[in-house]
């Protein structure tokens, strides 16, 4: 068994509180003194016994109901995995679905998907078959059912990761196809992705695996991004001349979800700095607009490159290219 999300297993800590709440509220003994104790009613040891257990099995109640939270927030899913199919001596067909678009560029993720791919591919019995299927847009099958482990791992040691978007649905479509090949096997779907939640399509049938096929989902996707990107830049549809009377501006997105960040932006035209370095401070999960205005613009075509001066896990967006064209002067 493994969970989705195994960060919420901090989340038993709160198993200790209603140990401490039956600790406190327990029930100490008074010593009152009597003259004489002819008129008090004995109580039987037996009730007070039944009391306690009564008390415990509450605490034991309440220890259940935050358990079971706990282990509903974790999401667990059963996985079989293909050492398990060859102990017990049935041949398995596999299909494991590589995720290579954009998003894997972040930090050592696409590093982390070929360390994860090739120990599943290690596993595979002598009689196991393993197809494999990369994914961005689109899917392409990369290596059609083979029990050549040597294949398989150079196969994945040329994937590079792509500046396509994500879509489960084209994935979930091709590791299908393949899997229909399986005869007489015990079929598997291995997805090792970071997970983005834009690549779920809601209009279309994302459940087209048969419900024979044992799946197992590994996640490579980060609790807190701590990227700070260009999201798009747009020119101002204005009259040139030699000083540029339109604006430019960028929208830079702080995926951060803790804190805000602060970072200098700057713009250059044919590979010079103009309108100064702009500093933007960008709120936590949001995106703030930044513009560069009143500078000499070159005549005839002119290329422009915006850039984010940010130390992060995905660099690739912390520039943004693109052109104008001065030739109404």
């Amino acid at each position: 068994m493994s969970f989705l999300n195994p960060f919420f297993l901090f989340g038993a800590l709160a198993l200790a509180v209603p140990v401490l709440i039956h600790l406190v509220r327990r029930e100490k003994s008074e010593v009152v003194q009597f003259s004489s104790l002819m008129f008090l009613l004995k109580v039987p040891k037996r009730s007070v016994r039944q009391q306690k257990l009564k008390n415990l099995l509450l605490m034991l109640l309440r220890l259940l109901i935050l358990a079971l939270l706990v282990a509903a927030f974790m999401r667990p899913y059963l996985t079989d995995t293909p050492l398990s199919a060859a102990a017990a001596g049935q041949a398995q067909g596999v299909v494991m679905l590589l995720d290579n678009s954009y998003s894997m560029r972040y930090g050592t993720n696409f590093d982390r998907l070929k360390t994860e791919a090739n120990k599943r591919i290690n596993q595979l019995g002598a009689n196991d078959r393993m197809s494999l299927v990369v994914f961005n847009n689109n899917a392409i099958v990369l290596a059609r059912p083979t029990s050549n482990k040597n294949e398989l791992q150079a196969a994945v040691a040329s994937l590079e990761p792509s500046f396509g978007g994500t879509r489960y649905y084209e994935a979930f479509v091709a590791a299908d196809r393949v899997l229909q090949q399986y005869s007489n096997m015990k079929r598997q779907l291995i997805l090792i992705s970071d997970f983005q939640r834009a690549g779920w399509n809601r209009s279309s049938r994302e459940n087209v695996i048969a419900k024979d096929v044992k799946t197992e989902m590994v996640n490579l996707g980060v609790e807190n991004s701590t990227n700070v990107g260009i999201d798009n830049v747009s020119v101002d549809a204005a009259s040139f001349s030699r000083t540029f009377g339109g604006r430019v501006v960028a929208r830079i997105h702080n995926y951060r979800k803790d804190q805000p960040v602060t970072v200098p932006v700057s713009l250059m035209v044919n590979d010079k700095e103009v309108g100064g370095r702009h500093s933007l401070t960008i709120p936590a999960n949001s995106t703030e607009l930044t513009e560069f205005t009143g500078f000499d613009l070159p005549i005839g075509p002119t290329k422009g490159k915006l850039k984010v001066e940010a130390v992060d896990p995905l660099a690739v967006d912390n520039e943004f290219l693109f052109s104008m064209d001065d030739s109404k002067s």
